[in-house]
């Protein structure tokens, strides 16, 4: 008889939405297409249009519907607080993973706190590599090189690191990073590139790339992180 893992190893997969038929209908079916079946999904609709119509009977889909527009981190952690598993991941409902995103080696989910992988962005009908770079505690303190729907995590990291800030407006995931890095140095990149991102010019982060928003928050990020990251680099040595 097949011996149980030692511990639990189902991925909450947390997937806020703002009511984008077409695009979260792509994301919900990358979800659905996932090799590895030891998921459940929660749904956030922080939107105006409802998205229920999309999930085939029977899956397991928790759908929570907000009252009035909280934004992607608080959806975030409304999902993270309702899940089950001892794994957190994210989708966005622009992007997609491919079929083998959460198919992670059980020897990898042991060992690691943090896992990333891999990613590419969609031009078009085309994709090409996106932020594809092996760790560095020293990279994070200049720059975030790490997408959301890359990563897998344990929700035991991200609860004693505490959960999404929904204080800033764009650079949440950076934010979120280096709290949680600055916690583990367990730390695992997949090289494979398993997500497909989608890059749309009208959203608050795009627009605030170019502007006094976003310089904000990178004074903010680095002015608390910046400094713990080099010395966790230096200690460490090779990261």
């Amino acid at each position: 008889m097949k011996k149980k893992p030692p511990f639990n190893n189902l991925i909450s997969v947390v997937l806020p939405t703002s009511g984008r038929s077409e695009e979260f209908s792509r994301a919900l079916q990358s979800v659905l297409n996932q090799l590895n079946e030891n998921w459940e999904l929660i749904v956030v609709n922080d939107g105006k249009i409802a998205v229920d119509k999309y999930f085939p009977e029977g899956e397991k889909i928790l759908y929570m519907i907000n009252d009035s527009k909280i934004g992607a981190a608080a959806s975030r952690n409304k999902g993270i607080l309702a899940s089950k598993g001892n794994y957190i991941a994210y989708l966005d409902d622009d992007d997609e993973w491919l079929p083998d995103h959460l198919s992670v080696p059980f020897e990898i989910f042991q060992e690691y706190d943090f896992i990333y992988s891999g990613t590419r962005v969609r031009n078009g009908s085309s994709t090409f590599p996106w932020y594809n770079k092996t760790f560095s505690y020293k990279r994070l303190a200049k720059t975030n090189f790490i997408t959301t729907p890359s990563v897998i995590h344990k929700k035991s990291l991200l609860l004693r690191s505490g959960l999404w800030n929904e204080r800033l407006e764009c650079l949440q995931d950076w934010d979120l990073w280096c709290r949680m890095l600055l916690r583990t140095d367990k730390i695992f990149f997949r090289e494979k590139q398993t997500v497909i991102i989608s890059r749309s010019w009208n959203s608050i982060t795009t627009r605030s790339m170019r502007g006094k928003l976003r310089k904000r928050n990178i004074f903010y990020i680095q002015l608390r992180y910046y400094f713990p990251l080099i010395l966790k680099h230096l200690f460490k040595g090779k990261r």
